[in-house]
C-alpha cells in the first residue's frame, strides 16, 4: 500500500485534530492505517491512496453573544436573591406569597430594583 501527499511517496501523514474548546492535538498516521480506513469507508479495496494538500485559512470563530440586560429598573431573580442574601428559591416564594413585587416578561420574573431597595432598608 502507497500513500502519495502532494506527488510524493510518504510513510505516514500527520493530522491535528482541534476540539470544540479549540484544543489541538496532532497525531501521524501510518500509510497502512489510512489506506484501510479509506477503503473501508468506501467499500472498496486501495492499493494507493493520493492526496493533495491545500493551505487552510483557520476559521474565524464567532464571538460570544453579550449577555442581556433587563431594563435599568428592573432586576432579574438572581441579582434579587444576591441583593437580599437569600437563594433564588426564596425570592420565588416571596414572589409567590405577594411579598415581593414581580412581573413575569417572557417567562423570567422581573422585580422592580426599587421594590427591592425598599424590602433591604426595612
Amino acid at each position: 500500500m502507497r500513500l502519495v501527499i502532494d506527488g510524493q511517496e510518504a510513510d505516514s501523514l500527520d493530522v491535528t485534530l482541534i476540539d470544540a474548546k479549540g484544543r489541538a492535538s496532532t497525531h501521524s498516521i501510518p500509510a497502512e492505517v489510512l489506506v484501510r480506513a479509506l477503503a473501508g469507508e468506501l467499500g472498496t479495496s486501495m492499493r494507493e491512496v493520493a492526496i493533495a494538500t491545500t493551505a487552510r485559512e483557520p476559521q474565524p470563530r464567532r464571538p460570544e453573544p453579550a449577555p442581556r440586560e433587563a431594563p435599568t429598573g428592573l432586576c432579574t431573580v438572581r441579582e434579587a436573591a444576591k441583593a437580599l442574601g437569600v437563594c433564588a428559591r426564596t425570592v420565588y416564594r416571596l414572589i409567590e406569597e405577594g411579598d415581593l413585587p414581580a412581573a413575569k416578561i417572557r417567562n423570567a420574573w422581573r422585580i422592580p430594583r426599587a421594590r427591592l431597595a425598599e424590602l433591604i432598608g426595612s
